[in-house]
């Protein structure tokens, strides 16, 4: 049996040479339609990958957990083949809890999909990574230091490695790998360099080649596959302070409806030929839709589905795709995950299914029911 080793591999500072032809960049393209839509099977979004991102230790335990899940045929088969991983199992085999593992699936699936398939060869190229020297190992970085001297206004940063000696006792060494000077007139933009994964209006998600997934503000000309260093933004948990502060004065003023709103309280799967993903709140409203079809985003775009109710949504959704030809052959699956919808919320959508002779199964949390069979019934 493999003995799962945490510091085999590691992320590079140093990034590895890239291709930016057009030809390379168009190919890499091609590779990341199909990697999100391989992600979505999984129930992930490229965008779940930057709204929480691992520390740089965990992001190299993470790679290492991949790697061992890529070698063990029997783990590999069971993520394959159930799109999710058997984390009870892999606890035991990689000595980790499974609350962290569980914190930290969305990583683990996406480098373990990366890795496991050549088909994403442009995606492995890109990402920098070393195996650690065996002596390296023995070495472990237990602290960062920052010393701030007012005199010369520089920053020393500095490693506290401890090593253990032959002897079992502890040997301290301090090395400074940085000065920086400080600059209280001019702040540096901080920017990011990767692989563009995913375009908005606005910004673009990118992939460094530390494994992180980072958003960026858009720039002219972006492309998917594009390599690119751009302005880089803010995730949810760099505004935390400002965050607690106002969740505090919104409890105060009786905000507790709007926090309600954006709850995501269920998801909601609809398998029509084109997959839709839709995220609602406890009132049933519509938070947001996707899908990894360009299809599935025309008929989104066309209903407009942002705060609409379920119910309205669903029977929009079906009509559509009866008017243009997207029902499968062996009827529509609606699969509901987090909170089940309540008795009677979708009367408009029986009635549509009813009255237009659909095919339609609701898998309430697994509870499942045919709408169509069920009032024919009566």
């Amino acid at each position: 049996m493999d003995i799962f080793d945490k510091n085999k591999y590691k992320f590079s500072t140093t990034p590895n040479l890239v291709d930016i032809s057009n030809n390379v960049n168009e190919l890499r393209k091609e590779e990341i339609l199909k990697f999100e839509e391989e992600l979505f099977s999984y129930n992930i979004l490229i965008k779940d990958l930057f709204i929480y991102v691992p520390s740089e230790n965990e992001l190299n335990l993470i790679l290492n957990i991949a790697f061992f899940i890529v070698e063990q045929v029997e783990l590999l088969d069971y993520i394959n083949s159930h799109k999710k991983i058997p984390f009870n199992m892999l606890s035991k085999k990689v000595k980790r809890h499974k609350k962290k593992l569980i914190e930290w699936s969305d990583y683990i699936i996406t480098y373990t999909i990366i890795f496991s398939n050549p088909n994403y060869k442009y995606l492995q190229d890109y990402l920098a990574i070393e195996e650690v020297k065996e002596e390296d190992k023995h070495k472990n970085v237990v602290a960062l230091k920052e010393r701030k001297n007012n005199k010369n206004k520089k920053i020393v940063i500095e490693k506290l490695i401890i090593e253990k000696k032959d002897n079992g006792e502890d040997k301290e060494e301090v090395i400074e790998v940085n000065h920086k000077e400080e600059n209280n007139e001019a702040k540096k933009v901080n920017t990011e360099r990767g692989i563009v994964l995913k375009i908005f209006k606005k910004s673009a998600l990118i992939l460094t080649s530390l494994g992180q997934v980072c958003k960026v503000y858009k720039e002219d000309g972006m492309c998917i596959g594009e390599e690119v260093s751009a302005t880089s933004k803010k995730r949810m948990k760099d505004f935390k302070p400002f965050i607690v502060i106002a969740l505090i004065a919104l409890a105060i003023a009786g905000g507790v409806f709007t926090y309600k709103y954006n709850t995501v309280d269920r998801t909601i799967l609809i398998n029509t030929t084109s997959k839709v993903k839709i995220e609602l709140n406890c009132f049933n409203n519509v938070l947001e839709a996707y899908s990894p079809t360009d299809k599935g985003e025309d008929m989104i775009n066309s209903l407009k589905l942002n705060h609409a109710k379920f119910d309205k949504t669903l029977e929009g959704i079906l009509k559509y795709s009866k008017e243009n030809g997207m029902l499968p052959e062996k009827g529509v699956l609606v699969t509901v995950t987090g909170e089940p919808l309540e008795y009677g919320t979708l009367e408009n959508t029986r009635k549509y299914v009813v009255e237009n002779k659909i095919d339609l199964t609701i898998n309430n949390v697994g509870n499942e029911r045919n709408l169509y069979n069920q009032q024919a019934e009566k």
